[in-house]
């Protein structure tokens, strides 16, 4: 894991901005195939998912893990208060389009009728 992830996993804001202003790389990969975007999201940080958004070369397409699946894919199996609100920001800038895509191992037919349902898009 980089510098980056820690401050990510951590929740430490500043921090993440820091570094990225720094050079850090929002690309990089740890040891199971996330990025930084991936681990924001699997941890519920919702402040860092939509800082990571803003910052240029953050991908929301990008997919990691055994799975293959994308930062929507890991927040949609949280259950936290702060889910819709990353699902909602990840959607506004991924687009529609993103619940298109399918994980590595299953179907994503369920999730595409459930989350218009939920978050109203």
């Amino acid at each position: 894991m980089t510098p980056l992830m820690y401050a990510v996993k951590d929740n430490r804001t500043s921090f993440v901005e820091r570094l990225i202003e720094l050079g850090s790389d929002v690309g990089a990969r740890n040891n199971d195939n996330y990025n930084v975007l991936h681990i924001s999201a699997m941890y519920s940080r919702e402040d860092i998912v939509k800082l990571l958004l803003s910052k240029r070369g953050v991908d929301p397409f990008a997919t990691g893990g055994s799975r293959q699946q994308t930062a929507v894919h890991l927040v949609a199996s949280r259950q936290t208060g702060t889910a819709t609100s990353i699902l909602r920001a990840l959607l506004t800038a991924a687009g529609k389009d993103i619940r298109l895509r399918v994980d590595g191992v299953s179907s994503n037919s369920r999730f595409k009728e459930v989350l218009p349902k939920t978050l109203g898009v």
